[in-house]
């Protein structure tokens, strides 16, 4: 009797089974260190705003720093600050809700694709999502849009099983899952199922079915749902409170009346086809069979479900001014099932296509940048890292030129490169990125001080000017909610600082307040190297200590990897400490 090859052992049933489950350990290894990643930028700031939520029970009416916050509804700031509540403040208590609460997401992904297409599709949903680049990074980096993610999968699912089956239970959960859409990102969140389910009925020709009395029961369902956001919008700001967040808030973005207008009409494209790796290339073959599809035979009401809502959100996100990453998150429910749906036809085991090939290609390109960005910036990474990344990349390099015999066997290679990006991100790459931080090290440095109350601020010059004009703009124009928005000081703190110091941090925002502030009594600042000059200039004597601190900004990886490698001088902050009595 022959003995089995080790190949052929690995890629029976069983051994496929094992080495997929061993796959999927390292992958909750990795994004279990992304819990305990330093936080940055919009992640800091939703970090501070849940920490005043926990510690001044702020659960209703939002403020930051004291002040009214009405940018986003409270839904997630409430699983945050239930978790400072129950365990204590922290990343891992920052991140860990979110977390889980996308678990939710994903079952509803899976349910979706099973109803639609099956169980085959709906694992190859799943597979897609936990090893893309964007879940992983958004599973670490958490944003509004992260917890969003699993109340839109939530609402497509039962959306679509209410189209299909018109049963009364599944219209209250979609109503539900929709009202915590608006109350996690407001109406923005009622897009996608909103298109996906025009799509359906367009399939149809049931437009009729538009003016059906229990879409009215499902508004109120809705309305109701998001009553914990309107209520106190309308008592801040009256019916303009309402609107502006019914509105302003959702296509003042588009139109460009917020900070960070891009033009780009590409960015979303090329956002999606990096953002989407190692699936990227499967995914544009599933757009691909779909019109196919379209052209030679029409399309099932599922496929205009699918393909309705994704299209519908994503020409509303590339008209729209203001442009973040972050912001495809609520489309990618959608993305991996096309996704599935383009492995299954254009990746079965027994069609030699281009696809594959240059899905191979595509992942053993992946596989160069991954090593060469390891060994060039981080040769230093953790030996836990470089063990499972050396037997990933082995176990990879052995099967990727093997001929698959079934869909496990032939998707292992890209679940497996998705693990390895986890792997990378998380133990290398973010934690590098993300643990160099100035204000993040300023903040350690502090809370080993013996300081009163009231003695620590954040001081940024450019600050004083840009309010100067803020104050004259509140003079004339600041009539409306939009107006008033647009003066919140919460665009311009330093949220890093702000949660990872336990005590109260300050902000001078005034040439006058930074001489209130330091002839009080001894302080500690952290500016930049303009600070740091005018504070030297007006108490050069009173210096008892600077410390300065490399900033690496996590906004701007490229710049960051340049600063690794000496190409560009990194930039420094300072810890400044004044006493003056």
């Amino acid at each position: 009797m022959k003995r089995k090859s080790t190949y052929n052992l690995i890629f029976s049933t069983h051994g496929q089974k094992v080495l997929l489950a061993l796959l999927m350990v390292i992958l909750f290894i990795a994004y279990f260190f992304g819990f305990f990643i330093d936080i940055a930028r919009d992640s800091a700031k939703y970090a501070w705003i849940a920490r005043e939520m926990a510690e001044k029970n702020h659960w209703f009416f939002l403020t930051i720093s004291d002040e009214p916050y009405t940018q986003k509804p409270p839904f997630m700031f409430w699983l945050s600050a239930v978790s400072f509540r129950l365990l204590d403040i922290s990343n891992f208590s920052f991140k860990l809700p979110s977390f889980i609460y996308a678990f939710a997401g994903i079952f509803a992904v899976y349910k979706l694709s099973t109803s639609m297409y099956g169980k085959k599709t709906a694992k190859i949903a799943v597979a897609s999502l936990i090893t893309s680049a964007i879940i992983i990074l958004y599973s670490m980096d958490i944003h509004t849009d992260t917890v969003l993610f699993t109340n839109i999968a939530l609402s497509l699912w039962f959306i679509y099983e209410y189209l299909e089956k018109k049963q009364k239970g599944f219209l209250i959960a979609a109503g539900l899952a929709l009202g915590l859409s608006v109350l996690t990102k407001g109406i923005f969140g009622l897009l996608a199922p909103g298109f996906a389910a025009l799509g359906y009925l367009a399939s149809k020709n049931q437009w009729k079915k538009l003016i059906d009395p229990n879409w009215l029961i499902l508004a109120i369902i809705v309305a109701i749902t998001s009553l914990p956001v309107l209520i106190p919008l309308y008592i801040r700001n009256g019916f303009e409170g309402i609107w502006f967040f019914i509105w302003g808030n959702n296509f003042g973005r588009v139109i460009g009346k917020y900070n960070g207008i891009i033009n780009d009409p590409t960015f979303y494209i090329h956002t999606l086809i990096y953002m989407f790796l190692p699936w990227t290339i499967v995914f544009i073959a599933g757009v691909v069979s779909y019109f196919q599809t379209l052209r030679k035979k029409g399309s099932s009401p599922a496929s205009r479900f699918l393909m309705w809502g994704f299209i519908g959100v994503f020409i509303i996100l590339t008209l729209s001014k203001n442009k973040l990453p972050n912001y495809i998150l609520c489309i990618m429910p959608l993305a991996s099932i096309i996704t599935a749906r383009g492995w299954e036809t254009m990746f079965q085991d027994k069609i030699k296509s281009a696809w594959k090939t240059v899905q191979k290609i595509t992942l053993g390109l992946l596989w160069v940048l991954m090593i060469s960005v390891t060994l060039l910036l981080f040769p230093d990474a953790n030996p836990f890292f470089w063990i499972l990344f050396i037997a990933l990349f082995g176990i990879f390099f052995w099967i990727i030129g093997k001929e698959s015999k079934d869909t496990l066997s032939g998707i292992l290679p890209t679940i497996l490169t998705g693990v390895a990006i986890a792997l990378l991100l998380n133990l290398n790459l973010a934690k590098k990125l993300f643990g160099e931080q100035a204000a993040v090290s300023a903040a350690k440095i502090i809370n080993k001080m013996d300081l009163p109350e009231n003695a620590i601020y954040y001081f940024n010059p450019n600050d004083i000017e840009y309010h100067k004009a803020l104050r004259n703009f509140e003079v004339s124009e600041a009539d409306s909610v939009m107006n008033k928005i647009a003066l919140e000081k919460h665009f311009y703190l330093n949220y890093e600082l702000m949660f990872y110091t336990k005590k109260t941090v300050g902000y001078i925002n005034s040439s006058e307040k930074i001489d209130e502030v330091c002839d009080k009594q001894k302080v500690v600042l952290f500016t930049n190297e303009n600070g740091k000059n005018i504070l030297l200039e007006k108490y050069d004597e009173q210096f008892p200590g600077v410390t300065p601190l490399p900033d690496f900004n996590p906004a701007y990886p490229f710049a960051f990897l340049l600063q690794k490698t000496g190409r560009v001088p990194c930039q420094t902050k300072y810890l400044i400490e004044i006493n003056r009595k």
